[in-house]
């Protein structure tokens, strides 16, 4: 069913233009889904939201706990990906160095993280990771690393 398909965004926020230090997450432990967990910013989009949009209102609710959309922003689409049949992501970059004022409720704490290293934990201990954010570097690491 149409109902059952579900469209998101996710964001690579890199701390400068070397594209070296990542954005990362830990989720809230309010959160039903992945509590706890680390990821990159991002989530669902709302109904008739373009990706685009919904990729810059996830990442200023989630990481300056506004609603307020800073168009100084520039965000580069890097790919598109299924997660499941029924999931489509597409995934964009930013840089920013913040600073961040993650929002309580989605976000317990952020920090920047070298990609290389990143994956690496990822490999270890996978378990700590939200399955899409495993998922999108994994892509990311294919295309660009």
């Amino acid at each position: 069913m149409e109902d059952d398909f579900s469209r998101g965004s996710n964001i690579l926020v890199f701390k400068d233009d070397s594209f070296q230090e990542v954005l990362i997450q830990k989720r809230s432990m309010e959160k039903k889904r992945s509590p706890g967990k680390f990821c990159t910013p991002g989530g669902s989009l709302k109904f008739d939201e373009t990706h685009i949009d919904g990729a810059k209102r996830e990442f200023f609710e989630e990481m300056f706990n506004s609603g307020k959309i800073d168009d100084s922003f520039k965000f580069e689409k890097l790919f598109e990906i299924d997660k499941t049949k029924n999931e489509h992501i597409e995934v964009f970059r930013t840089v920013s160095k913040g600073p961040f004022s993650p929002d309580p409720k989605e976000v317990e704490g952020a920090f920047f993280e070298n990609i290389s290293i990143l994956m690496e934990k990822i490999n270890e201990s996978p378990e700590n990771y939200t399955s899409t954010t495993r998922l999108l570097l994994k892509e990311y690491k294919k295309r660009y690393m």
